[in-house]
């Protein structure tokens, strides 16, 4: 007979966190990938280098977009519900769009990949650099971190 183990509060956010972190790529790969193929099938002969190119941007910055919402995970389990975390969505949507609006976008996560991936041109793209794309994975994972903690603390 063997017996169960019990699984802690940590194990279960990490592999939450796991799985939809896994999912968004998922996700993203493969709705390019029937997009791309879908492309392929009508314009055999549009598959150029840059179309490729432009896929894996999207692939990439769509990617980043998907993870950026771990970070709301840390507000629906700080505020131990759905709501807060639509709130703080709905606050970081118009903050980032009123950032992005002023200039500043590059620097902030939530908009940086979408200016990459070509949302507000050619020139604007060219304004992104690696390093906007790693503080938005950076904010993505401190999030996810952050998340994992508020999940292991015991209810009050």
């Amino acid at each position: 007979m063997s017996t169960a183990l019990a699984v802690t509060l940590r194990t279960m956010a990490m592999a939450k966190i796991t799985i939809a972190a896994a999912w968004v790529v998922a996700c993203v790969v493969t709705a390019s990938t029937l997009t791309v193929a879908g492309s392929a099938v009508v314009d055999p002969g549009g598959m150029t280098a840059d179309v490729w190119r432009q896929a894996a941007t999207v692939v990439v910055a769509a990617s980043l977009m998907g993870l950026l919402g771990l970070p709301f995970a840390w507000v629906a389990a700080a505020t131990r519900g759905y709501l807060g975390a639509v709130g703080a969505i709905i606050g970081a949507t118009a903050v980032s769009q009123i950032l992005a609006s002023i200039g500043v976008g590059r620097w902030v996560p939530y908009v940086a990949p979408a200016i990459w991936a070509g949302a507000g041109g050619a020139d604007a793209a060219g304004g992104i650099h690696t390093v906007h794309l790693l503080w938005s994975l950076l904010i993505a994972v401190l999030g996810a971190s952050a998340a994992i903690r508020a999940i292991d603390r015991p209810l009050d």
